[in-house]
C-alpha cells in the first residue's frame, strides 16, 4: 500500500530575532562605557550628573513622605524651587522600583536609561510595524531613533532621554485611533493613557515635550491633507465616538498637565515679581 507523501517542514520563522539582535547591538555600543566600567561610569559631566541624581532622589523621597515635593533643599531658606529644573516625574515609574530594590542613585540612573532605551525601541518598532513597514526597515529605523548619535553626544544632559517616552505616546494614540470603531472602550483607555503620558512628559523633560508638540502641529495637518479621504471615512460613521475619544484624551492631558502648573507656577510668579521690581528700580533711577 503506497504511503502518503510527507509534507515538507515549514521553515522556521526567525524574523523576530532581527529586532532583538539589532537592539542588543545598539545597546552594547551606546552603553559601552557603562558596561565596560561595570557601571562605575555614568552619563554626565560632573555637576550635571550629581544634580540630576539629586532631583531624582528628592522626588523619590517626596513620594515616601520624607521631603517637600516642591522644595528641594538646594536654595537655603527658599521654598518651591523644583520648577528651576526638569522634575523627571515619569522616570519615577522605573527609578522607584530600582531604589526599593536597593540600587544606589547613580547606578539607578544608568539602569534607568537602559530600560528606557528598550521601551523606546520596542514602541518605535511596533509603531512602524503598525504602519506596515517590514521587519528589517522597522528594526533599523527603531535602532536609529533609539541610539541616535546626537542623543549620545548630548547624553550628559540626562533630560534629553525624555525623548524615549514619545514613541509610547505616539503608538498608544495611533492604536486608540485604529481601535475606535471596533473596540471603543479600549480606544478610550488608550487615548486617555496617551494624553496622561504626554501631559506628564512636560513635568519630566519639557524640552522634549515642547518639541514633540511642535512636531505634531507641523506634521498632523500635512498628514490630514494627504490622507483626507481616509480621514473622512474614519470620521463620518462614528462622529460621537471620535468626539468622545478627543475629550478623553484632552481630559487626561489637562489633568496630567496640572502637575506641570503646580511645579512651575511658583517659579513663574517669582520671575514676574523680580521683573516688576527691576522695572520699578529702573523707573526710579536706582542702580
Amino acid at each position: 500500500m503506497p504511503e502518503k507523501a510527507k509534507e515538507p517542514a515549514s521553515p522556521l520563522n526567525v524574523g523576530f530575532l532581527v529586532p532583538i539582535a539589532l537592539y542588543i547591538f545598539g545597546a552594547l555600543v551606546f552603553f559601552r562605557w557603562q558596561i565596560i566600567s561595570k557601571f562605575d561610569l555614568v552619563f554626565g559631566g560632573g555637576a550635571d550628573t550629581r544634580f540630576v541624581a539629586f532631583i531624582h532622589e528628592h522626588v523619590y523621597r517626596s513620594l515616601n513622605g520624607r521631603a517637600d515635593f516642591l522644595s528641594p533643599p538646594f536654595f537655603f531658606n527658599q521654598t518651591k524651587t523644583l520648577g528651576y529644573s526638569d522634575a523627571f516625574i515619569l522616570d519615577q515609574l522605573m527609578y522607584v522600583p530600582l531604589r526599593v530594590l536597593g540600587v544606589e542613585p547613580f547606578l539607578a540612573l544608568s539602569l534607568l536609561a537602559m530600560v528606557l532605551s528598550a521601551i523606546s525601541y520596542s514602541f518605535t518598532y511596533l509603531l512602524l510595524r503598525r504602519l506596515d513597514v517590514s521587519v528589517t526597515p522597522a528594526s533599523l529605523a527603531a535602532l536609529t531613533f533609539t541610539f541616535s548619535n546626537n542623543l549620545y553626544l548630548k547624553s550628559f544632559h540626562f533630560q534629553h532621554f525624555a525623548v524615549y517616552y514619545t514613541p509610547i505616546v505616539a503608538y498608544c494614540g495611533m492604536l486608540a485611533i485604529g481601535e475606535l470603531c471596533r473596540r471603543p472602550v479600549r480606544s478610550y483607555v488608550l487615548g486617555g493613557f496617551a494624553g496622561v503620558m504626554y501631559g506628564l512628559l512636560f513635568s519630566s523633560g519639557y524640552y522634549m515635550a515642547w518639541f514633540f508638540g511642535l512636531s505634531l502641529l507641523m506634521f498632523t495637518p500635512i498628514f490630514g491633507f494627504f490622507a483626507w479621504p481616509q480621514l473622512q471615512a474614519w470620521l463620518r460613521p462614528h462622529p460621537v465616538s471620535v468626539l468622545g475619544l478627543g475629550c478623553v484624551a484632552s481630559v487626561g492631558f489637562i489633568a496630567a498637565l496640572s502637575i506641570f502648573a503646580v511645579i512651575y507656577s511658583p517659579v513663574l510668579a517669582c520671575s514676574q515679581r523680580l521683573l516688576r521690581l527691576h522695572a520699578a528700580r529702573l523707573g526710579s533711577g536706582c542702580d
